[in-house]
């Protein structure tokens, strides 16, 4: 009897466990279904995300080439058009079979024109051995002059207005372009560039980047480059002006004390007693040192750093008050950019 039980008990369980079986079988087919189906809607959702990236990229890359074309068809004079191939791709051995077919190309360089030099497209392009090898083979350093960005063909250029870069995101004249600045002091390229946001020296005080106690470019041109401290162009203000515009109290000291810019023409003198009260130094540390070592220098060259009248420059309500001195000033000098309208500019675009 009791086995008869046993039995009885083992075939009811088992429809039981069957139907267990069952439910988890289908379970998993439904499991396995519904990852089919993500696995094959995986793609699709890759592709909806990887589409828009390939057409930016696609876009960007046609955009560079138009770009390149651009200044080749546009600025780049005909004769030189036979280098832009090989500058562009570095290749050495074919910029000297170029120039051995072509020696015109060596001669012509030499003439004044405002056309866009292949120099000035290999620097703009980082092609450095380019560079060199065109230099080497006699390629005058500052020929061409052709408008690029805020450059016009109307002032006298030098082939640091080229340095990369203009178009990067690292600003001009930065510390990584020093190979390219020896390189053209090497072959004596001019160092003045008449434009109104000053010279190479200018704007290398002006941009200096990382540590401010460190500016080997300002340091490099100055020292190795031979650049002329005072040398103003169109901008009426010597470099010194500029460092201090940007609060660059080391740059400043270097060209002011340490080279001895002269501060005693109108522009730069109002520039340096307007911008020296902005730069705040901590008493007692090594740039309230410096400034009182200008202020000192000031004093050498016979300048009253005191609070005067010209400190009106700083607000453009109190310098509309001045037009009538502007009118009368630039009449006697027959000029129409007078010193107090150069300096009142420069310090109202700070």
């Amino acid at each position: 009897m009791k086995d008869k039980k046993v039995e009885n008990v083992k075939v009811d369980e088992s429809p039981k466990t069957n139907e267990l079986k069952k439910v988890e079988e289908t379970q998993k087919e439904k499991e396995k279904k519904d990852w089919d189906e993500t696995r094959q809607a995986f793609p699709i959702v890759v592709l909806v995300l990887l589409v828009p990236f390939l057409l930016y990229q696609g876009y960007s890359f046609f955009h560079s080439i138009n770009e390149r074309k651009n200044v080749l068809n546009h600025e780049l004079k005909q004769s030189e058009l036979v280098l832009a191939d090989p500058v562009r791709r570095n290749n050495v051995k074919q910029i000297k079979t170029v120039l051995k077919e072509h020696p015109e190309i060596i001669e012509d360089s030499k003439k004044i024109d405002y056309y866009f030099s292949i120099m000035q497209y290999a620097l703009i392009y980082r092609k450095y051995d380019a560079v060199k090898t065109l230099l080497e083979e006699g390629y005058y350093p500052d020929a061409g002059g052709s408008s690029i960005g805020f450059l016009t063909a109307y002032y006298n250029h030098s082939p640091f207005d080229y340095l990369p870069v203009l178009y990067g995101p690292k600003p001009w004249l930065s510390e990584d372009n020093i190979k390219y600045i020896k390189l053209l002091l090497e072959y004596n390229a001019a160092v003045k560039a008449n434009l109104m946001e000053g010279c190479p020296l200018s704007r290398s005080a002006a941009h200096v980047i990382g540590d401010k106690k460190e500016f080997p470019v300002v340091k490099l041109l100055v020292e190795e480059g031979h650049c002329d401290v005072n040398y103003t162009g169109c901008s009426n203000f010597p470099p010194a002006c500029f460092a201090l515009k940007e609060k660059n109290i080391y740059a400043a000291h270097y060209l002011i004390v340490k080279h001895k810019t002269d501060l005693t023409g109108e522009c730069a003198r109002l520039a340096t007693c307007a911008l020296l009260p902005q730069l705040e130094c901590a008493p007692g540390s090594e740039e309230e040192k410096l400034k009182q070592e200008i202020i000192q220098e000031l004093k050498n060259q016979g300048i009253d750093y005191e609070p005067t009248d010209d400190f009106i420059f700083r607000s453009n309500q109190d310098f509309k008050s001045l037009l009538p001195r502007l009118a009368q000033k630039a009449q006697e000098e027959k000029n129409w950019w007078s010193e107090y309208e150069a300096t009142s500019y420069f310090l109202r675009t700070r």
